[in-house]
């Protein structure tokens, strides 16, 4: 009999489920059904031109992260003369809806959600975060540090956690390195979960609930100060090219002296102090233009393309 993935899904819940209800050494157990994240935090239902509403797709914890953006997104709001509205998702796809339907304005998109969605929804992309690295980033492959697992490779017939369906970190990257190292991405896992979280993703390599996972750099830089006590159970086994941070986008739709003028409050708002602290607690130094031709490489490592 056929068995799918979202079975073998299933399954693997029940098994960690049970597990936890047994006596002696309980295995770990993560709800990846659960949000890390509140998706309601600032949401108004309105389309009063008066308002600024910005939405962002972030698999990082909560600790905090909330709090910044919405400290972000009152700074777009005194500095364009706008009320903000802090949206926050899930999932690429759902920001992707917001801004295709008209709910959002600006968006805080993933490298991975802006080349998939880029032809499908008019939007423009205004600014790139830079970071400690500059605006690039890279997919790192980890597994539990005890585990004889040496290379991708060597996760065949093993579980494996991925973030969002559209993240270039948290997937793509490792669909197409699956594809280019002659393996069927549908066959080679034993079964695959969905964390929506890089956290999740850490903490369900290091607690050995599945064998491998991966990790956005930007989020391991950020897992230094938060969770060092989980790095230490994991080891990088295989590191992606560098490719661009996800940008800020807007709709296209947008007047161009009103995206004009959204796009110069990024580009200097590492030069107001305060914002300047909001901006080092995301990891991001300061937001930058795009470069010409940054994407090329990038849409080289998703599947299906060449390059």
């Amino acid at each position: 009999m056929a068995w799918s993935k979202k079975n073998a899904v299933f399954l693997l819940a029940a098994i960690f489920f049970l597990l936890c209800g047994c006596a002696g050494r309980q295995r770990p157990y993560i709800d990846f059904s659960r949000p890390e994240i509140d998706s309601t935090v600032g949401v108004k239902v309105t389309h009063d031109n008066t308002y600024i509403r910005i939405a962002i797709a972030e698999p990082l914890p909560r600790l905090g992260m909330v709090g910044y953006y919405r400290l972000l997104a009152e700074h777009l709001g005194v500095q364009s003369g706008r009320t903000p509205e802090l949206i926050q998702r899930q999932s690429n796809e759902e920001v992707i809806v917001l801004l295709a339907n008209g709910g959002a304005d600006i968006a805080i998109f993933s490298a991975g959600g802006y080349l998939s969605y880029r032809q499908a929804v008019p939007v423009v992309p205004l600014v790139l975060p830079s970071g400690n690295t500059g605006i690039y980033r890279n997919s790192h492959v980890i597994v539990n540090k005890d585990s004889d697992i040496a290379d991708v490779a060597g996760l065949k017939g093993k579980s494996f956690a991925f973030s969002d369906p559209r993240s270039l970190a948290g997937r793509l990257y490792m669909v197409r390195n699956l594809k280019d190292r002659g393996f069927n991405p549908d066959q080679f896992f034993s079964n695959y979960v969905y964390t929506y979280s890089y956290v999740k993703s850490l903490q369900a390599t290091a607690d050995g609930v599945v064998s491998g996972a991966l990790l956005d750099s930007g989020f391991y830089e950020y897992a230094r100060e938060y969770y060092p006590q989980l790095l230490a159970k994991i080891k990088i086994i295989d590191t992606s090219p560098a490719f661009p941070a996800g940008p800020v986008v807007v709709r296209q739709d947008m007047p161009l002296e009103r995206r004009e003028l959204f796009q110069s409050i990024f580009l200097n708002m590492h030069r107001n102090q305060d914002m300047k602290l909001i901006l080092e607690k995301l990891y991001i130094r300061r937001f930058v233009d795009i470069p010409p031709g940054v994407w090329d490489d990038a849409r080289g490592m998703l599947p299906g393309n060449g390059g």
